[in-house]
């Protein structure tokens, strides 16, 4: 049934897709109007949040290293700013880093909020989103 569906290769499919419909959606966000087109753009982020909790479902081990080398750059990017308030660097490079750090918050958001959803589905529904986002798969020796 998920053959004829077209969710057999889904789970594949899922981080390839991921950049060309943020590209598309950010293409579509320039014919709006500007109001519009803020929420389009804000709805690009949505794909690529979906493509790193694929990769949190699939690579565990890989995700949370990233995850907790992104906490450290950004908690030395807060320490930067807090230590050196009044350092010459202000300007753009600080204004780039600060909307840098909330995007990456905001797609971490994401993740979790996909994660929630992955654990509050229907039990009707876990079967197509496991098809979408695998998991990782378990050595049999362990558990």
């Amino acid at each position: 049934m998920f053959k004829k569906l077209g969710l057999f290769f889904a789970g594949r499919w899922t981080p390839v897709l991921a950049v060309p419909c943020s590209a598309v959606l950010m293409l579509i966000s320039d014919l709006l109007s500007a109001r519009m087109s803020l929420f389009v753009l804000s709805l690009s982020a949505v794909p690529i949040a979906a493509m790193f909790y694929w990769v949190r479902r699939k690579h565990r081990l890989s995700y949370g290293i990233t995850e907790m080398m992104m906490a450290i750059v950004g908690l030395y990017a807060l320490m930067l700013a807090i230590v050196f308030k009044d350092a010459p660097a202000d300007g753009y490079l600080s204004i780039i880093s600060t909307r840098t750090i909330s995007f990456i918050a905001a797609v971490y958001v994401m993740v979790r909020a996909f994660d929630n959803i992955g654990e509050g589905l229907p039990a009707r529904f876990t079967r197509v989103w496991d098809v979408v986002f695998p998991k990782e798969k378990q050595d049999v020796g362990t558990q």
